[in-house]
């Protein structure tokens, strides 16, 4: 939504602050009287983490707006007007309402950009050849479609990178901070992800790289419409249970295509 504001604000040469200021409601279960569970806890991480690098303000909660009514550049934001997105993608002549898809490249690549200044990096560059992997995952049966076997498939994965150039790093996505993981995929130019948030954390990668999602799922339309990077998923056997040996076969053909 960020990134498709600015496009329209650039293209209809808004360029006074006072004109594209933009705000963001997010209640994370405040108006549900939810208060301090953990899922409104988890709900504010995850709005500070990938919501402040689009913004030069501090974000604010639905109580603030409810009492404090705050003013930014001369406007009283709690009485902000409201854009629908699937009619903000129509004002850029882009995509009509849900075919936003089939060029996420469009939105991903400026956010990433944003997220990595955000945190006093540098984005991550171009990439066609090298195999330096990141594994990413989440600890027990977390979450959509997770893998019964991670510590199985990790050691595969470790065992299949003595015979390959390039680096390795594998973690639980919750158990690293935002800049450890933006450093990891820095350097990545191969992802291999279980379902869910940990595969949207390629979204992360630098252009020319590849995605081995472990999973059939409806998140592949979003995920492999991403045209700065290449694609490819296998699908679970049983309970949850991933084939190591699928993994480095697929990891193979990988890495003949990069060089590696």
């Amino acid at each position: 939504t960020a990134t498709a504001l600015e496009r329209l604000a650039n293209d209809h040469g808004v360029c006074d602050p006072r004109r594209r200021l933009v705000v963001f409601l997010d209640t994370c279960g405040e108006r549900d009287g939810q208060g301090d569970s953990q899922w409104t806890t988890l709900c504010k991480k995850f709005t500070r983490q990938f919501g402040s690098p689009l913004s030069a303000y501090p974000l604010m909660t639905l109580n603030r707006l409810r009492v404090e009514k705050p003013n930014i550049l001369g406007h009283d934001v709690s009485k902000a007007r409201y854009l629908c997105f699937a009619d903000l993608l129509g004002g850029t002549g882009r995509n009509g309402p849900g075919g936003f898809t089939k060029e996420m490249a469009t939105w991903v690549t400026p956010y990433r950009e944003k997220l990595y200044a955000a945190n006093g990096l540098e984005p991550p560059t171009h990439r066609k050849r090298g195999c330096n992997v990141v594994y990413t995952w989440k600890n027990g049966l977390h979450g959509f479609h997770p893998v019964a076997n991670t510590a199985e498939v990790d050691k595969a994965l470790r065992a299949w990178m003595t015979r390959h150039n390039g680096t390795y790093r594998s973690f639980d996505l919750a158990a690293v901070s935002m800049k450890e993981q933006l450093l990891s995929f820095q350097q990545a130019n191969i992802h291999v992800t279980t379902a869910g948030s940990t595969a949207f954390s390629s979204y992360n990668l630098g252009p020319g790289s590849d995605l081995l999602y472990l999973s059939k799922s409806y998140e592949i339309p979003q995920l492999g419409n991403n045209q700065e990077i290449t694609f490819q998923n296998l699908v679970m056997e049983g309970f949850h249970y991933m084939p190591p040996d699928h993994v480095v076969k697929m990891m193979d053909v990988i890495a003949a295509r990069r060089g590696c």
